[in-house]
C-alpha cells in the first residue's frame, strides 16, 4: 500500500504539493541558489572564507569554463570535477525541501481561516516578484526562463491570493 505523498506523486503531474506550476518556478528559481552555494562552497574551501566574503572571488562562467574565477586563479583539479554533482544533489535538495515545506504550509493552512491562504498566497506573490524585480535590475534578461517564471508565478500567487477573494461572486 502506498502512503499518501506517493499515491499523490502517482496521481499528480509534478510534485504533490506544488503542482505543475509550482514544481516548474520552484525547478528554475532554486538553479540558481543551488549555483550560488555550491560555489561559494567551492571557493570557501579552497581559497578559505577571506577570498569568497572579503575579496569578493567567483567563479567568472561556469558554464564555459567551470574552474576560472574572477581574480584570474583556478579551482584546484578536485573541486572542478566536485562542481557539477554537487549543484545536482543541491538544486535536488533545494526542489525536495520546496515540496516538504509546501507540505506543511497546507496542512497547518487548513487548519486556519481562508484569510490566512489568501494572505500567503499574497505574500508568495510578493516575494517572487521582488526577485524577478532583483535578478531583472541586475541586468538580466527579459525573455530568460527563471526570472520570467518568478514574474509569471508571482502574478499567478497574487490572483490566487487577492484576486480570486475579491472578483468571485457571492
Amino acid at each position: 500500500m502506498k502512503s499518501g505523498w506517493t499515491a499523490r506523486l502517482a496521481q499528480s503531474r509534478g510534485l504533490p504539493n506544488l503542482g505543475i506550476g509550482g514544481t516548474l518556478v520552484t525547478a528554475l528559481i532554486s538553479s540558481i541558489l543551488a549555483d550560488r552555494s555550491v560555489e561559494a562552497v567551492c571557493i570557501i574551501l579552497s581559497f578559505g572564507a577571506h577570498a569568497y566574503f572579503s575579496e569578493r572571488v567567483r567563479l567568472s562562467d561556469w558554464k564555459h569554463s567551470i574552474g576560472l574565477l574572477s581574480n584570474g586563479q583556478v579551482l584546484p583539479g578536485p573541486l572542478i570535477f566536485l562542481f557539477v554533482p554537487g549543484l545536482l544533489v543541491m538544486w535536488a535538495a533545494l526542489i525536495l525541501t520546496t515540496e516538504f515545506i509546501a507540505g506543511l504550509l497546507t496542512a497547518l493552512l487548513k487548519r486556519c481561516a481562508p484569510w490566512a491562504t489568501y494572505v500567503c498566497r499574497c505574500i508568495g506573490g510578493i516575494a517572487l516578484l521582488g526577485f524577478a524585480t532583483w535578478v531583472y535590475v541586475r541586468g538580466g534578461a527579459l525573455i530568460h526562463p527563471i526570472p520570467l517564471s518568478a514574474l509569471i508565478g508571482g502574478l499567478v500567487l497574487l490572483w490566487k491570493g487577492a484576486g480570486r477573494p475579491l472578483f468571485r461572486r457571492v
